[in-house]
């Protein structure tokens, strides 16, 4: 059973139409419409009103259990918010489609660069490896993650951003936002490459207007770890 098929499950539990879930749960008719045919989890919000509605969060997202918590009143009054998370093992993860993603102690500077002294493995995250490969086009072993400090990208990296980047191409294939490091430092830019071979850097408001560029004859300075081809950002 998938999380799709679960989904299914609550709202004729629920015994509504998919546009009256929709409205139930506080998203459109197009959103809940998706989470029935795309296998993708709802968001925080659709889990916390499920929740309060007594379904077992933990059995939503991976089958394990039933559908229906046993501590429902718990439940109502505290809030999703409120539940304790609960472990889940590296086998329940594979067998409901998941993959980690290895999760480094480096933090790609959008600004002016961080030096880069040690790149030690601080955990993993968790991603579907359907989506990974179906809205991404990405191989889950060529991926790592990591977090993007400074303000010099703002709207298009945040500060505290968690980046996935795919080192699948370590060279700068188009205009896109790589990670990369110069000299020792470890940054994050907008590159693309000109037509006379040099590589343009850019970030966002002033320095939009007057990029960095770094010329063809000095491109032996530059190493690409990867493109950032998805971020999360803190609310």
């Amino acid at each position: 059973m998938t999380i799709t098929t679960r989904l299914i499950a609550v709202r004729k539990h629920l015994s509504l139409s998919q546009r009256a879930m929709a409205q139930h749960v506080g998203v459109s008719a197009n959103t809940w419409n998706s989470y029935e045919t795309k296998n993708e989890a709802p968001n925080s919000g659709v889990l916390t009103r499920l929740a309060d509605e007594g379904i077992d969060i933990h059995w939503l997202l991976t089958g394990l259990g039933s559908m229906l918590r046993t501590d429902k009143t718990s439940a109502q009054s505290q809030g999703f918010a409120e539940l304790k998370p609960l472990p889940i093992s590296h086998e329940t993860l594979e067998h409901n489609g998941f993959v980690l993603i290895p999760r480094y102690d480096v933090r790609a500077a959008a600004g002016a660069g961080s030096l880069v002294e040690d790149h030690t493995l601080i955990g993993s995250v968790a991603f579907s490896r359907e989506w990974l490969h179906r809205a991404l086009r990405a191989n889950p072993a060529d991926l790592l993650v990591i977090e993007a400090k400074g303000d010099s990208m703002t709207g298009m990296v945040e500060d505290g951003d968690i980046m996935l980047i795919d080192t699948s191409e370590p060279k700068v294939r188009g205009s896109g936002i790589y990670v990369f490091l110069v000299d020792g430092l470890l940054l994050v830019k907008h590159l693309r490459i000109r037509v006379d071979g040099a590589l343009e850097l850019t970030g966002t408001g002033e320095e939009a207007l007057h990029p960095e560029v770094i010329s063809r004859d000095d491109l032996d300075r530059v190493t690409i770890i990867g493109r950032a081809i998805w971020r999360a950002s803190r609310t």
